[in-house]
Order: structure tokens, then sequence, then C-alpha cells
């Protein structure tokens, strides 16, 4: 073989290669994405029963399961948008389906907060951070209380 002819199956070889590179890495299933929301982001500490509006968006290119496990203190409330294959159960909230890059699936519920020493437990950690899952991958949303600091009135009496 000429080294012309060698030059030129090496170069086949590297085509034929990064041809099936690209096959392969375009074979790749894609990431999931999610992202979570939550509204209102901060509440008073003495907001018993208040309502959290949760908004979940997911996306890929793959078979799919979401699951979003509420924080003890809430309680599912309603659904305000339900794809199909999304259920719940007690304050579990799961989907099934497939993920596309071009139409993502949203999710919207809404959760109650307890009144009682239930809330008043959790105004003690400042916050309620709920983190759902879809195919391993996390999005949290936090609804953090306001903090009251009162300061003592102090009156001085300036007489001259």
């Amino acid at each position: 073989m000429k080294t012309s002819q060698k030059t030129l199956a090496v170069v086949a070889i590297l085509i034929a290669l990064c041809a099936l590179a690209v096959v392969l890495v375009s074979a790749a299933p894609a990431t999931p994405t999610i992202t979570k929301t939550v509204t209102p982001t901060a509440i008073k500490p003495d907001c018993a029963e208040c309502v959290l509006t949760y908004t979940i968006v997911l996306s890929g290119a793959e078979a799919a399961v979401m699951t979003d496990t509420l924080p003890t203190a809430l309680t599912f409330d309603k659904w305000l948008t339900q794809p199909e294959g999304a259920v719940n159960l007690g304050d579990v909230i799961t989907w099934t389906g497939t993920l596309t890059t071009t139409s993502p699936v949203t999710l919207s519920f809404t959760a109650k907060l307890p009144k009682g020493e239930t809330l008043q437990g959790l105004v003690g950690q400042g916050k309620i951070v709920n983190t759902a899952y879809v195919n391993g991958v996390a999005a949290s949303a936090t609804t953090n209380f306001y903090r009251y600091i009162f300061l003592p009135l102090v009156m001085r009496n300036f007489a001259g």
C-alpha cells in the first residue's frame, strides 16, 4: 500500500468514528429539567391556614417520573393545573409520562398551612422548603416567615 492509500484509509476510519460518535451523542437521552416556584415567598408567622401556590415545570426528552412530597406541616389543597399523568395521594404529588423539549409539562397546585402548634414549629425554623424530583434531578421552592423585631419605646424627660 502506498503512503497516500494509507492516509486515505486512516482518514476514512476517522470519518467513520466521528459519524459513530455523532450517532451515539444524538441517541443519549437529554437530562430532564425541573423548575419549581412558590407564591407567596414570604408570609406572616401568624398565617394560620394560609395557602401556598406551587408551580412545577418539567422538560426533557425521555420517560420520566416526578415526585413531590409536601413537607409534613403542609396539606394538599387542590389542583390548579393537573396534566394527564398527575395524581396526588395524600400529600405526595406524582407525575408519570414522557417529556419533550418542545412542550414542557406544567403542574400547579395549592397547599395549606396548619394552624396552632404545628405552625409555630414551622415559624421556629424560619422557612418552608419544598423539593420535587424528576428522574433524580431536584428543584426546591422556599417560603420564608417574616421576622418581627419589637423595640422598646423609651421616653426621656429633658426638663431644663
